[in-house]
């Protein structure tokens, strides 16, 4: 009984940390933000196998009158000018820069983007506030979320009763284990084979997982964005958010799994707390 009130009273603390973690980063996120409006980034190395990943995957809708060719972009050196324009604060939203940079679409729509590019330039509230909700999507984790919806599915394993039936085992061995510490030798085995699959399936699947594991943040910031009156004047459609959510129960435990991992407590970096690993907010 007191190992159950010991994993509640941990899951509890880690909980409220990460209540105050978000806190801090928000606030250290939006002073930084200030700062550096305007500004060109630091960055030196671009990616632009991944950047490039939403323009290859939309260039054909039917709405875009053209696209800038490989071969003129290339002569142009626009690589270098993109470098120059991107001041973007998600990943996604650079490979939506990219995406603008090289179509062209209905005069309509550029007078559309025109407008909401003046809401934002206007409104220093509403563009500091919509930053430090993109900000969320920085990680260069998130540039794979466009992989997961548009790339080529990864066949489905023959193996898949053993996972489960591994997953099944060390979920109850860890109940038992209450009642009986042996059975928490069973974890051994079950740890060391899943090691195995892990490392054999890891290069496979990566983009995957983390484009998987940033789909239930890009649904917050969706979210937290379109409640904006300012932002929803421009964007009418929202039933997306609707089809995101029925797939987010499915994640579930990949997201929480991942929340459990990457807790970090920036207030002494170098240090571990709760057995996470502490980093400083850059």
């Amino acid at each position: 009984m007191n190992w159950i009130l010991a994993f509640i009273l941990i899951l509890i603390v880690m909980y409220l940390i990460a209540i105050q973690l978000e806190k801090r980063t928000n606030k250290i996120a939006r002073k930084t933000l200030l700062e550096i409006w305007g500004k060109p980034k630091n960055e030196k190395y671009f990616d632009f196998n991944l950047i490039d990943q939403f323009y290859k995957n939309h260039e054909s809708q039917k709405e875009i009158f053209q696209t800038i060719s490989d071969h003129t972009w290339n002569d142009l050196d626009l690589d270098d000018i993109f470098k120059f324009l991107d001041r973007t604060t998600s990943k996604i939203g650079q490979q939506y820069l990219y995406y603008k940079l090289r179509t062209i679409t209905s005069v309509s729509d550029l007078k559309r983007f025109g407008k909401l590019t003046e809401t934002f330039k206007s409104n220093q509230s509403l563009r500091i506030q919509s930053q430090v909700e993109l900000y969320k999507l920085s990680s260069n984790k998130a540039y794979y979320l466009e992989e997961i919806f548009r790339s080529q599915s990864v066949e489905k394993s023959n193996k898949i009763w053993l996972f489960c039936f591994l997953s099944i085992a060390a979920i109850s061995s860890i109940i038992l284990s209450f009642f009986n510490p042996t059975w928490f030798l069973l974890l051994i085995p079950i740890f060391f084979i899943n090691l195995v699959f892990h490392y054999k399936n890891k290069s496979s699947i990566q983009y995957y997982l983390n484009g998987v594991g940033q789909l239930a943040t890009s649904y917050r910031v969706a979210k937290n964005l379109s409640a904006s009156k300012e932002i929803k004047s421009f964007y009418k459609d929202f039933i997306f958010l609707k089809n995101v959510r029925s797939i987010l129960s499915k994640i579930k435990f990949i997201e929480w799994e991942k929340k459990l991992v990457d807790i970090t407590v920036r207030i002494v970096p170098g240090k571990t707390v709760l057995g996470c690993q502490v980093k400083r907010f850059k």
